[in-house]
């Protein structure tokens, strides 16, 4: 029955899609191949490998764009680890573009990358990983780019037998081959005009509650409820695409299960702060079609970040997030209130709950009430 529902909608969705929106979503990306040396940093140790990735990405404006890649690395690590795999997102800023403009002569490029994703090594350890790298392409055709990145995949604590985090360092050189690239067209009425136009502050006060096994039903669940404070800055790219980088955190708590070698084991609540820092990037699905901005949006988002908790043996780790926002715009058009429904992922290490946890059974549900105010001049 399900299916069948998911089926009708997608039929129903599609014809609202136009074969100019298709073109317009490929419109100013690129594909890229590339190859690299690296060096790998752990525990008491480290190595040197090679690598090879692929990617795809869509400069969103003329300075700023996002791409995913998939990237395959041998290093020697610890745990008898060879093949380190990465899939990952990424933002890249072109910082100079950005104060100047494009110019249609211009045949270098910069930027700036931020990423997270996701690790996997042949030995079986999985988790969560940050990405970082400077980079700069030299125009050769009109189409065709070499480019070059240097930068690291950064492992958090505990990943691959490191009591640490652990650093792949790598050098990529490749080719990119542009698609429909037209970076000096004028803007359209729908895009943010100006790198500062367009940004926003969120200020968010709701409730958490930790998932794990062993935790029960929901109404037991609503016993680990704890207050949580978001606060975030983000910029709207187009009526369709916005990004956030939001910290949130506060309380939070669960059952922590004491085994006992002789009787039945004993229970007891295990309160401590956190934080989750994270970047999210949000689609306006109404914005999708009317090509502005309406006063209630339906924003669903997808991210990462560094999640934090006071006092636990792990430095930080890793999370993924995933939510669904529900804003309205207030009357005078600079400020406006949402409610953020959002889940977060974690690793199983993140808390240590007496019982084994299966790699994706340990989240984080938020439930938050916020208040948008509009920083600078709106494009819109």
């Amino acid at each position: 029955m399900k299916r069948r529902i998911l089926t009708i909608l997608l039929f129903a969705v599609l014809p609202l899609v136009s074969t100019a929106q298709i073109s317009e979503f490929f419109r100013n990306s690129y594909v890229s191949l590339g190859v690299n040396p690296n060096f790998y940093l752990y525990d008491g140790g480290n190595s040197f490998g090679g690598g090879v990735s692929a990617s795809y990405g869509k400069w969103v404006l003329t300075s700023f764009g996002v791409r995913g890649q998939l990237s395959m690395q041998y290093a020697q690590g610890l745990k008898g680890s060879q093949i380190y795999t990465y899939a990952h997102g990424d933002f890249f800023f072109d910082p100079i573009t950005s104060l100047r403009g494009r110019n249609p002569s211009d045949f270098w490029r910069f930027y700036i990358l931020v990423g997270f994703g996701a690790v996997h090594s042949n030995a079986g350890d999985n988790d969560f990983m940050g990405h970082a790298a400077l980079g700069v392409d030299y125009r050769v055709s009109d189409n065709w780019r070499l480019f070059a990145e240097g930068g690291s995949y950064v492992q958090p604590s505990s990943y691959d037998n490191n009591l640490k985090a652990s650093e792949l360092f790598f050098l990529t050189m490749g080719v990119e081959r542009d698609i429909c690239y037209n970076p000096t067209r004028s803007r359209a009425r729908n895009e943010s005009q100006n790198f500062a136009n367009d940004w926003f502050l969120q200020v968010a006060l709701g409730a958490n509650m930790v998932n794990f096994s062993g935790a029960g039903n929901i109404s037991d669940r609503l016993h680990y409820s704890m207050p949580v404070l978001d606060l975030g800055v983000g910029k709207r790219i187009n009526t369709t695409w916005s990004f956030r980088i939001q910290t949130s955190g506060l309380y939070a708590r669960y059952q922590r299960t004491h085994p006992a070698p002789y009787g039945n084991p004993t229970y007891s609540d295990e309160n401590f702060t956190y934080v989750h820092m994270h970047s999210d990037l949000a689609l306006n699905m109404i914005g999708l079609f009317t090509q502005r901005i309406p006063d209630f949006s339906v924003l669903p988002y997808v991210g990462m970040g560094v999640c934090m908790q006071a006092g636990h043996v792990s430095n930080f780790l890793f999370g993924v997030d995933g939510g669904l926002m529900l804003s309205y715009l207030l009357p005078e058009g600079n400020s406006g209130i949402y409610l953020d429904a959002r889940y977060v992922l974690m690793p199983p290490r993140f808390i240590e709950p007496g019982i084994n946890q299966g790699s994706f059974s340990v989240g984080m549900a938020t439930l938050s009430l916020g208040y948008t105010h509009i920083l600078s001049r709106r494009s819109f």
